[in-house]
Parts: C-alpha cells; structure tokens; sequence
C-alpha cells in the first residue's frame, strides 16, 4: 500500500510541472507558452487553446502544418502568419478550413501568406465588408462558397497556381468589377460568379474543361465573352450563361480549323441568349513593338555655308533664351557663358574653329575625364572631353559644327 502511495505521490508531482493535452490522437507534452515575438511577424506563438493574439485559431497537423480554423467574429483586419510555434515545434500554415471566417461581417481586410495552398468551402462567406483579395501564388483550389455574399468585395486577384474554382466561389459578389481567370484553371463550379453584375467582359482560358451549371449566372453586366480553347470545354452546361441579358458578342480565335469552328458553334447555340452574335478574330497579343534606337547624330561637314548655319535651331533658341533670375547663379552663369557664344556661333559659320573663352571660376567646364551635363533654356547640354578639338585651363575649342551637335542633343 505505501508503495502504490509512492507512486501516486511521484505521478502528482510530475503533472504539476507538465501539462498533458490531446491533439490529433497523440499525447504532447506542453512547455510553457512562450512570448510573441514583436520582431517576427511571420511566426505567432500559440496560447494553450492554439489561438494567437489576433484571435486566430488553428488545427495543428502531424505532418507540421497548420490550418487556421476559426476567428475571432469582432476582428477588422487579419494578417495570417506563415509560420505558429506550440511547444516549441514551428507549424507552417497551409490551409484556410472551412467556415474559418464565416460572417466576419466587420472584416475589412485579410493578408494570406504564400504559404496557404487551399482556401476552403466558405471560408470567406459573408465577409460584406471585405474589399480586397490577394490570393497568393501556390494557392490550388478556392472552395465551394470560398468568398460567397462577399458584396463588398471589389477586386481579387486568382494566381495563376489555381486549378479549380468551387461552386458558388464567388456567389453574389454584387461590388466586384472585374472577373480575370488564369490561364490553368481547368474547371469553374456551379454558380461560380453569379449574381456578378459589374463586370462587362470576362475571358475563359483555353486550360477550362468545365464550366458548371449557372456558372454566371445573371452576370446582367456582362456584354463580351472570349473563349481562348480551340475546342469546347468537355463539361459545358447550356446554362452556364443563363441570364446574361446583355451577352451580344462571343469572341473564338480566327485560326480555328473548320471543324473546330463547328464544334463551338454547336456548343454556344443553346448557350448564348437570342440575339448574341459569334465573331472570329485574333487572339494572339500582338509582341512588344521593338524600340527603334535613336540615328546617330552625324557631324555636318565643316564647310557649312553661313545660310545653312543661320537656320540652324541652336541659334534661334539661343535668340529667344529668357534671363533667369539673377538669384540662380548657376542658371545665370551658364546663361552669360552662351550669350557670348552666340556672337561667335554666327562667326563660326564659315566652318572655322570656334573659339570658346570660359571663366577661371566657371567650374562645369570639363577636364580630362569629366562629362559635363548643363542645362541652357530647358534644354540638356553635354559636353565632353572627346568633343573638344583642344583646350587649356580657360579655354576649350570646338568647330561650329560640332558645338551646334552638342546642343542639339
């Protein structure tokens, strides 16, 4: 009997240093739940109820991963981190579970990090303050009712990872504008986008093989549709555009083979409302037009005429240059020092070198390994080294030709 006491003595005393909990069907020891660090945003450390300090709770996984599961229903605004730490053990974050922020009616904004690969059935619904949606690259399926009566959401933005949109996905998102559906997606659920009335055009990649029933579903905005496959989707429901009362025009690629052409054309006619037209064009984006670098400049010949030089447009800005303030000295400087290259300008017609007196304390002159950019009448001015055909400590020679091609740069 004093031996089973012992025992049960011994039992006690471990369990008051340690705390035994049960998740997933294994026993854990639980240390001390350490402080959040300030530092990391990336890693929230977990409370005993798995719950961080946004109000955020998760389900942890033996396979080291972590679901956010449920949500405070007060928060604004959410920040999912990558990574929560319990026990000591890192858990990366990976799924959104079902219902996780189910009518958070007063979220206005959430940031998922890349780490999330699945969004799950309404995980989103009723989130009518919720403007905004980034998923992230790597996300693969957005559930059924994932962001369903979302009203105020006005844009979101689908990765090109996503493969599947589920039924209902974006169920009367009545705010949002635009519908861009990433090249990979292979199937849109059931009611996808109904009740999606602002947006006027969408595009259905060549990747969709399914598209569900009422897919969109009273999309009363919607005017233009363009089909990017050669052939139809495999899974193609008559009324997928049911509603669609303003729907005049469905666009198919003009590269289309005959009987590809018959193939859509047999597909769409119970599909499209009356009066919806099917026109071919291209749909292959036009490449980016090749910038055509700037001509060289070319030195006119040095026995210009003094007609041709009095036309040039270097010397009729010259004439119209304003006087800057006085209190710009740079600005003047530079307006005195080609004020008396003008004269010379007009002199120099005859092809002759020029002759350009500058200033001991005129600074910007350039020296042997110096670009000069100025600035004269709005106008850039570069001078260098290699124009000048000589020059001293006060004194830089260029031919006329040459100064009239430095100006016109």
């Amino acid at each position: 009997m004093k031996k089973i006491l012992a025992i049960l003595i011994a039992l006690l005393a471990a369990l008051s240093v340690q705390t035994v909990a049960f998740a997933d069907g294994e026993v854990t020891e639980m240390e001390p739940t350490a402080a959040v660090s300030e530092d990391d945003e990336t890693t929230k450390t977990l409370n005993a109820q798995n719950e961080d300090d946004q109000g955020l709770t998760y389900i942890l996984n033996n396979d080291e991963t972590a679901t956010v599961s449920a949500c405070d229903p007060t928060v604004t605004s959410i920040k999912i981190p990558s990574n929560v730490e319990s026990n000591g053990q890192t858990y990366t974050v990976t799924s959104i579970r079902n219902d996780a922020f189910s009518m958070c009616s007063g979220l206005t904004s959430v940031d998922i990090p890349d780490s999330v690969t699945s969004i799950g059935n309404r995980a989103f619904y009723f989130c009518s303050s919720l403007t905004s949606v980034d998923i992230p690259d790597g996300v693969t399926s957005i559930g059924d009712g994932a962001f369903s009566m979302c009203s105020g959401l006005t844009s979101v933005t689908i990765p090109g990872s996503v493969t599947s949109i589920g039924d209902g996905a974006f169920y009367f998102c009545s705010s949002l504008t635009s519908v861009d559906i990433p090249d990979g997606v292979t199937s849109i659920g059931d009611y996808a986008f109904h009740f999606c009335t602002r947006p006027t055009s969408v595009t259905i990649p060549g990747s969709v093989t399914s598209i569900g029933n009422y897919a969109f579903n009273y999309c009363t905005g919607l005017t233009s549709v363009t089909f990017m496959g050669k052939e139809p989707p495999s899974n193609f429901s008559s009324d997928s555009f049911s509603g669609c009362t303003a729907l005049k025009t469905v666009y198919l690629s003009d590269d289309l083979t005959e009987e590809e052409q018959t193939a859509w054309e047999n597909a769409l006619k119970t599909m499209i409302p009356e009066g919806c037209t099917i026109e071919y064009k291209n749909l292959t984006p036009d490449p980016e037009p090749t910038p055509t670098p700037d001509p060289t400049p070319t030195t006119p010949p040095a026995d210009n005429t003094a007609a041709e030089a009095a036309s040039t447009p270097t010397v009729q800005q010259m004439e119209t240059a304003e006087r800057p303030d006085p209190q710009d000295v740079e600005a003047t400087e530079r307006y005195n020092f080609w004020m008396d290259v003008k004269a010379d300008l007009r002199a120099a017609a005859d092809g002759k070198t020029l002759r350009v007196h500058v200033p001991a304390d005129y600074t910007n002159m350039p020296d042997a390994d110096v670009t000069v950019d100025l600035r004269w009448n709005g106008e850039r001015l570069t001078i260098t080294p290699a124009t000048a055909q000589r020059k001293t400590a006060l004194k830089a020679y260029w031919t006329f030709a040459q100064l009239c091609e430095l100006y016109a740069q």
